[in-house]
């Protein structure tokens, strides 16, 4: 079967277009159309090869056997051609995962791994309910598997489509509505289902398999003559190649948002386009199409689409680009590292899969498939190669960043009683009731940060009160009142257990990252008086009231970027600064409000302040001694945060409800 190099020079921009989407999804919002083109090209191929390996009379035959042995030369080469090299790569880059990746970062990753061993991973995200753009925007290490996913699933088909084919192209009066009728329906799959499914489902894209597949049934014109000098040849080596790129380079570098529908008419225009190129692919070998650095990435562009997108987001994730893209510099290094490795596997790897026995492909593919699977138990409980290596002080500091057990200490740990008394609503988040021998009540309400102090007080009190209750749920402040629900459950729980102690934390985290919800609540002059209202209802239950002021929260994850700064050698105390004046920007507001409030049993607690080192008025947010993360996740405040920082304010808090007996 003959190879033209221009076809070589479709994969080569596919592959190029692709790379750069990956590279910069922000700048280069289209680039997914090489996925697209590889889609309509894969299609033309199929039809190519299994016309030159069955025999001419194959669907008319009767003799079975010949049939059987058609199948199986088309299977075996694209098993040989692909199988190999795809679990190559999850076994691969699970190593690279095991060698620097955390264990707490690597949930995801072993799901993906499952999937993609059992080559379905393109219905992965639809059962997660999440689009294409959320999981490339985000660090996932296998999630360009789902194309090749879609391809071999199409290949299962492929016979099939390529026998009723051969079969109505022997009837011209049905031929052309019934390629009409099968892209039409594919289309309107792809168009009108959710995102999720119409993306990577294989229903959704027969239609761009088909465009090949007509591509390369539609009779080409016979009349060109290479080298004559005609008008034909000179239009489909020179204008046809100004054309094509032209196009091509508008979509590259069009904004997204111009025109409704956008992304589906560039994917329609380029899967056409490129459905024309196979046409005359033939008549394409003196264009510049053929140019040796564009056949040569061509021949490279299977194994680069495998090896660059592990490679991207390890970068990514050493770099801490979780959620943004790469620098130049920081791209420059993964495609280094991707042209490296891929060069490498395409001159001495992947000519060894297509030479060799069909069984020992599918042995080499059963290992690596089985090791896949196996090595994922290690990934859950083994810790990263690369940390055993540093010193004993620099582990013992990435260990205070990347063990959950020293960031936070769980609910379940307390001895809390299973059964509430029901008379108390049960609409809280992991609540918790301890009795003790000592004296007095306490109950301790608010959103999930007061679910996080629980156990620093449970731990002050050191056992010495009556009774101890945690009526807490998450995104749920109650002087916000940013859910009424909750809200109104805590006032009846105050009003039921009379406590002594009524401590209230809540933080700025519902203010600095508002939910839709309850936007209409955060007004300025609205939380005033819902403040007061809530605070009027509650106090009137208790003896004392404590109230956590707010302290500066983000979006970044901080303890795990901590110990991926201190892992890989980056710079960590001026990225770990926050200067007073975005203090004061985020609290300064939500901190007079609540100490302006009308309440003569209420004390506050001084949180940001406390958290201050050194009497700096800057805030660093980790210990310096530890290097441990005071707010871990960027809301939320580490267990050294609460025994280090809090406990003087808190154990004063504590003394004063002491002296009520």
């Amino acid at each position: 079967m003959s190879k033209f190099a221009s076809l070589q020079g479709l994969r080569a921009i596919s592959i190029t277009l692709v790379l750069i989407f990956h590279l910069f999804p922000k700048v280069f919002v289209n680039g997914f159309v090489g996925v697209d083109m590889f889609f309509v090209l894969s299609g033309y191929l199929m039809t190519k090869i299994l016309t030159s390996t069955t025999p001419s009379d194959f669907c008319t035959t009767k003799n079975f056997t010949a049939k059987f042995i058609a199948c199986q030369i088309f299977y075996t080469k694209r098993v040989k051609r692909i199988l190999p090299l795809y679990f190559l790569t999850i076994f691969a880059t699970i190593l690279c995962v095991f060698f620097l990746v955390f264990k707490n970062n690597r949930t995801e990753f072993i799901e993906d791994v499952k999937w993609a061993v059992l080559m379905i991973y393109n219905y992965k995200i639809i059962f997660e309910h999440v689009s294409y753009w959320d999981t490339i925007s985000t660090i996932r290490y296998l999630t360009h598997l789902w194309s090749i996913c879609v391809e071999l699933q199409y290949y299962l088909l492929a016979p099939l489509i390529f026998w009723i084919s051969t079969r109505i192209n022997k009837k011209p009066t049905i031929k052309i509505p019934a390629y009409i009728l099968a892209v039409t329906i594919s289309y309107l799959f792809q168009t009108l289902t959710p995102f999720e499914l119409s993306y990577s489902c294989l229903a959704s894209r027969i239609w761009q398999f088909l465009i090949g597949h007509v591509a390369f049934e539609v009779p080409r014109r016979t009349s060109l003559k290479r080298g004559s000098g005609s008008v034909d040849e000179h239009s489909v080596n020179f204008i046809f190649p100004i054309i094509f790129i032209g196009i091509l380079t508008i979509i590259f570098i069009l904004p997204r948002g111009i025109v409704r529908g956008e992304e589906q008419i560039v994917r329609s225009a380029m899967s056409i386009l490129a459905g024309i190129f196979c046409h005359f692919c033939g008549d394409l070998e003196k264009s510049i199409f053929t140019a040796r650095p564009l056949v040569i990435l061509g021949d490279l562009s299977y194994v680069v689409y495998l090896v660059h997108w592990p490679v991207i987001n390890l970068v990514r994730y050493v770099q801490l680009k979780d959620q943004g893209d790469l620098n130049f510099g920081e791209a420059l290094i993964a495609i280094a590292i991707t042209f490296t490795i891929s060069f490498i596997i395409h001159r001495f790897v992947e000519p060894k899969f297509i030479e060799s026995d069909f069984i020992i492909s599918m042995t080499t593919i059963v290992i690596f498939a089985s090791c896949s699977i196996y090595a994922t138990s290690y990934l859950q409980t083994t810790e990263n190669f690369f940390l055993s290596m540093q010193s004993r002080n620099l582990q013992e500091s990435i260990k205070w960043n990347s063990e959950m057990s020293r960031l936070m200490r769980p609910i379940d740990d307390l001895p809390c009683v299973d059964v509430w008394n029901p008379k108390a609503p049960k609409v809280a988040e992991e609540p918790c009731w301890i009795k003790s021998n000592g004296t007095g009540k306490i109950l301790v309400i608010g959103n999930s940060l007061a679910i996080r102090a629980f156990p620093a007080i449970f731990e002050f009190l050191d056992e010495n009160f009556a009774e101890l209750r945690l009526f807490a749920r998450t995104s749920s402040a109650p002087l916000t009142n940013s859910n009424s629900m909750y809200t109104n459950a805590s006032i009846q729980v105050a009003k039921f257990m009379k406590p002594d102690l009524l401590w209230i934390v809540q933080g700025v985290n519902e203010i600095a990252y508002p939910h839709p919800l309850w936007q209409d609540r955060l007004e300025d002059s609205t939380l005033d008086k819902e403040s007061q209202r809530i605070l009027d209802e509650l106090k009137v239950h208790a003896k004392l009231v404590v109230i956590d002021l707010p302290y500066f929260v983000s979006s970044e994850p901080v303890a795990s970027n901590l110990a991926r700064k201190l892992l890989y050698g980056k710079e960590i105390v001026k990225s770990s600064i926050v200067g007073k004046d975005v203090i004061f920007a985020q609290l300064h507001k939500q901190t007079r409000r609540l100490l302006n409030l009308n309440c003569s049993n209420c004390y506050f607690n001084q949180i940001q302040e406390s958290l201050m080192q050194d009497g700096s008025k800057d805030f660093l947010k980790y210990d310096k001694e530890t290097m441990g993360a005071l707010n871990y996740d960027g809301g939320h405040l580490s267990k050294i945060a609460f025994r280090k920082y809090l406990r003087d304010v808190y154990m004063g808090q504590i003394q004063r409800f002491r002296s009520i007996f």
